[in-house]
């Protein structure tokens, strides 16, 4: 028996031997992965995609293809069966079947980059360094820089874990170490959902599997078909799936946001691909064959080892042989001693076999708790070496004995070797200060969260907090403390900031809120000072008062809809005004800057930000539109136009009379120079001015203002200087002088008329002034008193001093004194009528002359001039007659009055006094601010009664006139507030005296001509060819000599009352005056009113410019010098 036991635990041996060596084969041998290798078909041309059948492409798709026959390509190194790069380095999996058959399908060429974590092709995706990815999980953050095609592959996620963990879900991951590949979507999804797990980023899948196989990590997740491949290819057999994730990969292409045509075309080309090769590719990558390749060196090793075994098995086996012949030798004799002994044995061998199960299984929990003891201290050691806070331990002197790496970086040491030893009182400012963390340390058995000033190596301090307890050796004595220090400096330096940035808050009129996004909008967090509102915090964040009950119930829902309408264009910031009822009922402006915040899934679920109380804003701004409203009516109420304009004559302001006549509106005028309004004749001149202005600070200019129909407006231009801010500004009225210019006009044009009639008429005249100088004389006179040709008059000729060359006789012959002439006589306010006179010429011809000679007065009866008409009526009175009126310069200063500005309020009290015009009133501008009218004009009765119209609420303009001098025109303005009452009146004053003298001088001028043309003693008629010399005006004497009643023949021409026997004799007197400008001695028929005919010789000559031609007629009877 005792041989068959040897032998059969030699077979046993043997048998172990043999798992031995099998097992050691199985680890001996490489596992190699059959991966299939596409031969992708050469590119061909694009040009073949226009056969029948074949993919539709755009022309622009087809265009960029050509432009982008290689197309720069993302793998994942590490991830089969779903795609991976091969030993060879090609793209290998299910993906790369795809990427296969796009290649036939698009004629493209891919090349990916070398080298490349998954991380890192993420960020080439985004830098456009590449220009695809061919596997990816859609997300909301990664569509923010790639587009994707529809999903291809679609898997579970799985968690796995090391053999000893039987299950495992997200819930049992809380507070251990996961590993992910850094970047894969799974990353986002467990960051997100379940912060609770920590997470540990890993380059790859590879690294991830070896992390988990050797207890550095707890679980690793990814998907399930990746991870399980991994644990074949990479020989790990210690770990397995035992969980899920609600987690789901759907597999995708994407591709750069930067080339949006490849997007398109890729989910072409994908959809193209049938379903039967998609089934294809999946079969293909799901059954890959795993097979192993034997490592014979190792396996002669074995079988050598094991034939070794057996020859000692053997020589073992012959020694037992003989020691079992020597044993059988005296075996009888031990016989009946083993006998004794045997129970004993047994019993000794049971219990020595007890000892050895029992010390084989101490053995056993021995190395695995050596085990774990080492997969502990390596973890420890890692944590030691990685931790960003200090870990420390000293003895119970203090001295340092061990701190962790980061306590060298903390404290400013070269290396924590050069700390050891030293005491912890050295890294105290204060050693007292750590004395009573000791004290803290016994009293409580640890102190946690202590804070404390620490000093570095350079003598710089920081703030730490101390997390820190006693140790003890397995006796329970007293060895040291350890514990762990954490720099808050900047915690500190940041909770300052926040404390001084919550004082800021806390004291300002900004209150900050969230609100979350439900109705009503329930306050979640308000900064105290909400109480300048007069709510508290718990009023608002219990729920009793939403924010919405706080909105003014007018601004409600306004503010609503805008909220919807901002959150509906996708913003996250947005901005409103509206108003806050607070506690009290009182209103409150407030601005509102919201932010929005959104869930992963993009729903709004809170709004935050913060809202500012502009209240004294809105009322600054409404005091500034009532200032606004009040200055615009004030300007517009203006007579003239006002501008303002800087110095590129860019216009910056402007009335409405500014926009009226110039007949632009307002944005025309916002794009026009100043200058650009002006006469071109008339633009160097204003544009002189105006650089006066802003050199000297004031000027004046008169211009013609051109308007947007072509016209011209005369303006007397103000200008003066001023300066807001740091710009100069020119500020002026224009006042329209087209009154004055046409008074002066006219007087001029009746200066020129009298001018033109005394000196072009064929009647000799003379007008002389008072002191006796000759004013005017025409030819006529020289001819009839045969004063010689080239004799020159001086320009100062004077009556009473003049040298004749002629003797002026009586009718009865006798010599006249100069004090007998009629013109002497006239001076002295004597009429001569028709007087008949010879002259007595150098030459000594004697002529006969009908003299009338005149006194000139003025509207007091004083006379101005002596006015002279005489006729040659030495040939039967064919002599010339002349037309001489006196002419009176008229000159009519009209120089734009100055304007005055005024205002005063509903009880009659000056608010506003300012103008030039107020120097001519013998008051300083803002003199009668805060004064009554009454006090002020209480001795004016006209002024007073305008001024009680204006208050009344009449608008209305009159004439003044003031004690001081001058005549104004006032135009009153009335204002009404709101409700409409009366509210004050707006008052401007134009000085217009100039302009009522000139048109006083205008009525004198044309009243002294009308009496020269109606005294002439000759028959006399002038009419204008603008009528075609229709309207006819006739004097006294040619209605005397014709008889025809005044009310039949004034205004019209002498066809029409039948003066002209012949009236073709009408239409050649016109026709020659018009050829030669004058007729002399056109003799033809004239009717009287009572049919009697005379015979006529008619002078004539034109005055002024065609177009406004006056023509000029004597009509001189020669019935008589016919006769004869």
């Amino acid at each position: 028996m005792s041989r068959q036991r040897t032998i059969t635990t030699g077979v046993a041996i043997i048998a172990v031997v043999a798992t031995i060596a099998w097992l050691s084969y199985a680890k001996a041998t490489t596992p190699e992965v059959g991966v299939g290798t596409n031969q992708y078909p050469p590119p061909v041309s694009v040009d073949a995609w226009d056969g029948p059948g074949t993919l539709a492409l755009s022309a622009e798709e087809k265009a960029w293809l050509r432009e982008h026959p290689l197309l720069r390509l993302g793998v994942d190194p590490d991830w089969a069966p779903i795609e991976f790069i091969d030993e060879q380095g090609r793209p290998s999996g299910i993906s790369s079947e795809y990427l296969g058959r796009l290649e036939q399908i698009l004629h493209v060429k891919f090349e990916n980059p070398r080298d490349m974590t998954w991380a890192q092709m993420m960020d080439a995706l985004k830098g456009g360094l590449i220009d695809m990815v061919s596997c990816i999980q859609d997300t909301p953050q990664r569509r923010q820089f790639m587009d994707f095609t529809d999903a291809y592959v679609s898997m579970p996620t799985a968690i796995f874990t090391r053999n000893n963990v039987s299950y495992a879900d997200l819930a049992s991951l809380a507070g251990k170490p996961v590993a992910i590949v850094e970047g894969y979507a799974v990353q986002g999804f467990l960051a997100d959902r379940h912060p609770e797990i920590l997470l540990v980023a890993v380059k790859s899948l590879r690294e991830g599997l070896t992390l988990l196989s050797e207890g550095t990590v707890y679980a690793y997740i990814d998907a399930l078909a990746p991870g399980s491949y991994g644990l074949t290819r990479y020989g790990i057999t210690n770990i397995r799936a035992t969980g899920e994730t609600p987690f789901r990969y759907e597999m995708a292409m994407a591709s750069s946001k930067q080339a949006p045509e490849l997007a398109a075309i890729l989910q072409k080309a994908i959809r193209a691909i049938s379903e039967a090769d998609r089934n294809r590719f999946y079969q293909k990558w799901s059954n890959v064959q795993i097979s192993y390749r034997p490592d014979y060196p190792l396996i002669w090793k074995i079988l050598a080892g094991s034939g070794g075994l057996v020859l000692i098995f053997a020589y073992w086996t012959r020694r037992l042989s003989a020691e079992v012949s020597r044993r059988r030798q005296v075996e009888t004799e031990l016989r009946h001693a083993k006998e004794g002994l045997e129970v004993r044995v047994e019993e000794r061998t049971g219990a020595l076999e007890a000892r050895n199960v029992a010390l084989a299984e101490e053995v056993l929990e021995r190395k695995r708790a050596l085990a774990a003891l080492r997969t502990s201290e390596m973890q420890y050691r890692s944590v030691i070496e990685n931790i960003q806070d200090v870990f420390y331990r000293s003895d119970t002197a203090g001295r340092l004995l061990m701190g962790s790496p980061s306590g060298a970086r903390m404290f400013g040491y070269d290396s924590v070797d050069e700390m050891l030893g030293m005491p912890l009182d050295s890294f105290w400012p204060d050693p007292m200060e750590r004395q009573q963390l000791l004290a803290q340390v016994r009293a409580t058995g640890s102190a946690r969260d202590y804070e404390a000033v620490l000093r570095r190596k350079d003598g710089s301090t920081f703030n730490a907090l101390f997390a820190t307890h006693f140790y003890y050796d397995d006796d329970g004595n007293l060895l040291g403390t350890e514990g762990i220090i954490r720099d808050v400096t900047e915690r500190k330096r940041a909770e300052e900031a926040l404390r001084q940035a919550n004082l800021v808050v806390e004291n300002s009129p900004v209150v900050l809120f969230r609100w979350r996004a439900a109705e009503g909008w329930p306050v979640e967090m308000v900064s105290r000072n909400v109480s300048q509102l007069g709510y508290t915090p718990e009023e608002l964040l219990s729920g009793a008062i939403p924010f919405a009950s706080m909105v003014h119930p007018e601004d409600l829902d306004r503010v609503a809809r805008e909220v919807r309408e901002y959150t509906a264009t996708g913003v996250d910031r947005f901005q409103q005004e509206y108003r806050i009822i607070t506690k009290d009922g009182e209103e409150r402006w407030v601005d509102d800057r919201t932010q929005v915040e959104r869930d992963g899934d993009g729903q709004i679920t809170h709004y935050q930000g913060i809202v500012i109380d502009i209240t004294e804003r809105k009322r600054a701004e409404e005091a500034l539109l009532q200032e606004k409203h009040f200055t615009d009516t004030l300007i517009d109420s203006m007579p003239g136009m006002f501008y303002l304009f800087d110095e590129q004559a860019r216009l910056a302001r402007w009335n409405k009379q500014f926009e009226q006549s110039t007949g632009y509106d307002a944005e025309s005028i916002s794009r026009t120079s100043a200058l650009d309004f002006i006469h071109p004749e008339d633009r160097n001149l204003v544009a002189e001015k105006i650089r006066e202005v802003f050199i000297h600070g004031e000027s004046h200019v008169e211009g013609r203002v051109v308007t947007r129909h072509g016209g011209t407006i005369p303006f007397y231009l103000t200008g003066l200087r001023i300066t807001f801010g740091d710009k100069t500004y020119l500020l002026g009225v224009g006042l329209d002088i087209s009154e004055r210019v046409r008074v002066e006009a006219e007087s001029a044009r009746l200066q020129v008329l009298l001018r033109s009639v005394i000196l072009q008429s064929p009647v000799p005249m003379v007008l002389v002034l008072p002191d006796g100088t000759v004013e005017l004389f025409n030819e006529g006179c020289r001819s009839v008193l045969g004063v010689p040709e080239g004799l020159e008059l001086p320009p100062d000729l004077n009556l009473f001093t003049l040298e004749k060359t002629w003797i002026d006789y009586s009718a009865e012959g006798s010599q006249l004194p100069l004090a007998e002439l009629p013109l002497t006589l006239a001076l002295q306010g004597k009429t001569t009528r028709s007087r008949e006179m010879k002259v007595l010429r150098q030459d000594g011809t004697e002529r006969w002359i009908l003299v009338d000679a005149v006194p000139v007065v003025d509207d007091h009866s004083i006379v101005i001039a002596g006015f002279l008409i005489f006729i040659d009526i030495t040939e039967r009175k064919r002599a010339e007659e002349i037309l001489h009126e006196s002419m009176r310069r008229l000159q009519t200063v009209v120089n734009g009055a100055p304007v005055v500005l005024y205002s005063f309020d509903r009880h009659g009290v000056f608010t506003l006094s300012e103008g030039k015009g107020l120097v001519g009133l013998g008051i300083k501008p803002g003199e009668i601010v805060g004064r009554t009218i009454f006090e002020v004009y209480g001795d004016q009765p006209a002024s007073i009664a305008a001024l009680h119209r204006a208050m009344a609420g009449e608008t209305f303009t009159l004439e003044l006139s003031f004690p001081a001098g001058g005549t104004f025109e006032a135009s009153h303005i009335a204002m009404f507030n709101d409700a409409g009452d009366y509210n004050g009146t707006i008052g401007v004053l134009v000085d217009i005296t100039e302009r009522k003298r000139a048109e006083e001088a205008l009525r004198e001028s044309e009243g002294r001509f009308t009496q020269v043309f109606q005294s002439a003693p000759v028959p006399m008629a002038f009419a204008s060819d603008v009528d075609s010399f229709r309207a006819t005006t006739w004097n006294e004497a040619w209605y005397q000599a014709f008889g025809y009643p005044r009310e039949q023949a004034e205004g019209r021409s002498g066809a029409d009352i039948g003066l002209w026997v012949n009236p073709d004799d009408r239409s050649r007197f016109i026709e020659m005056a018009n050829r030669q400008n004058e007729v002399t001695g056109f003799e033809t028929l004239m009717r009287r009113h009572d049919g009697a005919v005379l015979h006529c010789s008619l002078f004539g000559r034109f005055i002024g410019k065609a177009g406004h031609r006056l023509l000029m007629a004597v009509y001189l009877d020669i019935t008589e010098r016919k006769r004869a």
